[in-house]
């Protein structure tokens, strides 16, 4: 799909389309105008500390004999997707990508941003992942999620339609949940949205 990482869709724009996909339009067509907030702020410093902390705790019970990356960075030239993994679990016989949390329970966009990780690494390792990890940090939890054809086959689409409003810098239509527009950094952008 792209052959240079810098124009390549991130995991981090799957996931926002996930959640209103305006914030997408306005990070890759506008990106000079993006707020910093202080939950943006406040997720970033939790993510740099997790790994300090992730060594100290046990393994998920179905890889016990795993051993740990962190801040692992795929690009896909096929795919035309890149991004960076909070942790990855390598078993002798599966590859498992874990993605944390600032939150207190998973969304849908949260499992749409793992099943780009499991595509990166089938398509870069030659690895069947079926299943990942969302660590909720605030909880101190893993929630196992499966990661099936019909999830990979979303993200797939998902690509294309980043790729097509990049392109022809479309503006999507608002969020089908106006309950998000509360605390997003672009707002004011959105004249339309009450």
């Amino acid at each position: 799909m792209t052959t240079n990482e810098a124009d390549a869709i991130t995991v981090t724009d799957v996931k926002q389309w996930g959640f209103c996909k305006r914030v997408v339009y306005f990070e890759r067509c506008l990106p000079s105008i993006r707020p910093t907030t202080y939950h943006m702020k406040h997720g970033q410093r939790i993510h740099k500390e997790q790994p300090r902390h992730a060594i100290r705790r046990v393994l998920p019970k179905e890889t016990p004999e795993g051993s740990r990356e962190f801040g692992v960075r795929y690009y896909s030239p096929k795919l035309g997707l890149s991004g960076m993994l909070d942790e990855l679990i390598r078993t002798p016989h599966s590859i498992i990508p874990v993605d944390y949390k600032t939150t207190t329970s998973v969304a849908y966009n949260h499992k749409l941003q793992l099943a780009c990780y499991a595509l990166l690494i089938e398509d870069l390792e030659g690895v069947a992942v079926s299943m990942g990890y969302i660590y909720l940090v605030p909880k101190q939890k893993m929630v196992k999620i499966a990661l099936n054809t019909e999830l990979k086959e979303a993200v797939r689409h998902i690509i294309q339609d980043i790729f097509d409003m990049t392109t022809q810098e479309r503006m999507p239509s608002a969020t089908e949940n106006p309950n998000l527009c509360g605390g997003c950094e672009f707002r004011r952008f959105c004249n339309d949205v009450e």
